[in-house]
């Protein structure tokens, strides 16, 4: 029941600050994801992959940075 109270919500949130009269359907982010995943090829593994590399250059550049503490 929840879930569907907070889809409700978020489309009517939707509506509300993205009309279709004025900017067409606008898809939302898991749409594109698919959509371009689609478009470019990027398979399940490829994606995954890239998101591991992408979380051990952080963690590196956290590690060998000194960032003040506050």
């Amino acid at each position: 029941m929840l879930k569907i109270q907070a889809r409700l919500r978020l489309e009517r949130g939707r509506v509300r600050s993205q009309p279709e009269a004025r900017f067409g359907p606008i898809s939302g982010m898991i749409e594109t994801a698919e959509s371009l995943a689609t478009e470019y090829q990027i398979t399940r593994d490829n994606a995954n992959a890239y998101a591991l590399k992408s979380q051990q250059r952080a963690s590196r550049a956290w590690e060998n940075i000194n960032f003040p503490t506050i």
